[in-house]
């Protein structure tokens, strides 16, 4: 028994031991499997995570492809991006810009607190206040990128340029308030502002980029393209009695204002000279708008002659200013380069004539041959100004132009300029046979003038016409 026991006892002992491995081989098998299929999850995952970047890459050099800094517009992207969406890759071309301002607002700052000369110091103001200016104007593009609508590009877009072509102008102002500045203040706030000039830069030349391909869709291809720029919100579209521009915050209370004679307007503060209203000067009543104001408030100015600077800040929104009329409510002023103000600050109120007359004032009438004025100067490169239909007196003197003296005596943009007049030929002050000599004097012939006109200038005026503002949208039929 006992040999027949153990016989039995080594044979449970070897099934078991086969059981064993058995179980181990499978288990291992198993494991072998799971590894392999995990290895090829995970090669699988790294070739999808592989093509996905490279499809971003692509994407990225295609949205950079019409800049002029492409390198850099690549790279910035290719940091910060993880998507071929071409909304998204906008917005993040956005952020990185309004970044690199922020960062060049804050360099700013510390330049202010360690500078010395007082017209550098002057001119470091003005950079912050542009600079806060310029970062206001992409987040207003950015939100509007957010709620971009395929069926209302053309306004949009509009928009976005104008906005945007601001936001890059206001830097470019900031540089120019050092001229002729004794201090390397200058040269540091270039290399300051060089990275978020040249991506300002760039997404000015996508959002130009991506709506000229729009506005080359033809209309069957419109619903394709929203493929382009995903998961928008649709935007009200104006019916013919909105016609108010995209960007007007309230408006129904426009319209309300707009519609209401000027006799029945209730102003919400009133400024005279003589002291019969609230405030003596209109600087004191800017102050009462209120924060955040989102409603026409109405400052009405009674006859008078202001001699103040007025400004109305990016926080003072829907201002509008009521005067007795033209030659009853006058401001003025007398700022000037060469009294060391910089150019940005010498401006008194901006204004727009359009179809006007040039005449001398009776006070200036017998000095205007000493005193030598002139229709324009190219101020920079590449500026351009159009006189149309406009009465010219002999106040202008027969040359028209006077070239811009830059730094160090030189004559600057001399051959950039685009300066040119149409349909005032015949007036005392226009003889173009005596035009300064620079290249940029054009002769415009009546079809290359009407690119200038206000119904195409303005990108469709029907906004300015319901604001009842008198205003001529096209070419006069006769000369003054």
């Amino acid at each position: 028994m006992g040999s027949w026991e153990d016989a039995d006892k080594k044979k449970r002992i070897a099934i078991i031991s086969i059981c064993t491995f058995l179980m181990v081989a499978m288990v291992m098998a198993t494991s072998i499997v799971l590894s392999i299929k995990h290895k090829e999850n995970r090669s699988k995952d790294f070739d999808n995570n592989k093509t996905h970047a490279v499809s971003t890459m692509k994407a990225v050099e295609i949205l950079c492809q019409p800049t002029d800094y492409k390198k850099e517009c690549e790279e910035s992207l290719k940091a910060e991006a993880n998507t071929t969406d071409t909304r998204k890759l906008i917005q993040i071309a956005f952020n990185i810009t309004i970044e690199r301002i922020g960062n060049s607002l804050k360099k700013t700052n510390l330049m202010h607190k360690v500078e010395k000369d007082h017209k550098a110091t002057m001119a470091l103001d003005t950079c912050k206040q542009l600079m806060d200016l310029s970062i206001n104007g992409f987040n207003r593009s950015l939100e509007r990128i957010r709620r971009f609508n395929i069926y209302n590009f053309d306004n949009i877009l509009t928009n976005l340029k104008v906005w945007l072509s601001g936001a890059i102008t206001y830097q470019e102002t900031c540089l120019d308030g050092f001229e002729n500045i004794n201090s390397d203040a200058g040269e540091k706030m270039r290399d300051v502002l060089t990275k978020s000039m040249h991506m300002s830069s760039n997404v000015l030349a996508i959002i130009y980029a991506l709506s000229k391909t729009l506005s080359d869709l033809n209309a069957t291809n419109v619903v394709a393209a929203r493929g382009l720029l995903q998961d928008s919100e649709d935007q009200h579209v104006l019916n013919h009695d909105e016609l108010l521009p995209s960007w007007v915050d309230d408006g129904s209370a426009v319209r309300r204002f707009l519609h209401t004679s000027s006799q029945k307007l209730k102003p919400h503060v009133v400024v005279a000279k003589d002291g019969s209203g609230k405030f003596k000067r209109i600087n004191e009543a800017l102050k009462m708008v209120p924060k955040k104001n989102k409603k026409p408030f109405i400052i009405y100015i009674r006859k008078g002659v202001y001699h103040e600077y007025v400004e109305v800040t990016k926080q003072m929104t829907h201002v509008v200013f009521v005067g007795d009329g033209r030659n009853k409510t006058r401001i003025t002023g007398n700022k000037n380069f060469m009294d060391g103000i910089n150019t940005y600050r010498t401006s008194t109120v901006g204004i727009v004539i359009q179809g006007g007359s040039i005449v001398s004032s009776h006070e200036y009438h017998s000095v205007r041959f000493k005193n030598k004025t002139y229709l324009a100067r190219p101020w920079k490169n590449y500026s351009r100004t159009i006189f149309l239909d406009t009465y010219i007196d002999d106040v202008i003197q027969c040359n028209g132009y006077v070239p811009w003296q830059g730094s160090k005596g030189t004559i600057s943009s001399k051959d950039t300029c685009f300066y040119a007049e149409y349909n005032n030929d015949n007036f005392p002050g226009s003889n173009k046979s005596k035009l300064v000599n620079c290249n940029g004097i054009k002769k415009l012939t009546k079809k290359s003038a009407s690119s200038f006109l206000p119904s195409k200038f303005f990108h469709k005026d029907d906004w300015i016409k319901v604001t009842r503002i008198p205003y001529q949208s096209g070419m006069a039929s006769t000369k003054h």
